[in-house]
């Protein structure tokens, strides 16, 4: 997942530079979804990629419930799987 997130995402060179530096991170922030047994990255895309880089065992994070974030989703168009690889946010 972290090489999708680097080859895919638009994530910026000098941000991963400057992260090389940094000893431990602020937590990335995630959200549940229960029903398939996965996660959403919200925030921290540059901290996680930079983790597995260093092989990090761990990394911090704020896992959300769904009560936490579904008060705040937005409805979308729906999009292609290559309009959505195309596009740095997602959206």
């Amino acid at each position: 997942m972290g090489k999708y997130i680097e080859t895919n995402r638009g994530l910026e060179a000098h941000r991963q530079e400057r992260l090389r530096t940094v000893p431990t991170f602020e937590p990335i922030i995630a959200a549940r979804y229960p029903e398939e047994g996965t996660y959403l990255l919200i925030d921290g895309s540059h901290r996680y990629v930079e983790a597995l880089r260093r092989k990090d065992e761990w990394i911090l994070a704020y896992l959300l419930e769904p009560s936490q974030w579904e008060p705040f989703t937005v409805d979308a168009p729906l999009l292609s799987e290559e309009r959505l690889l195309n596009r740095r946010s997602g959206l």
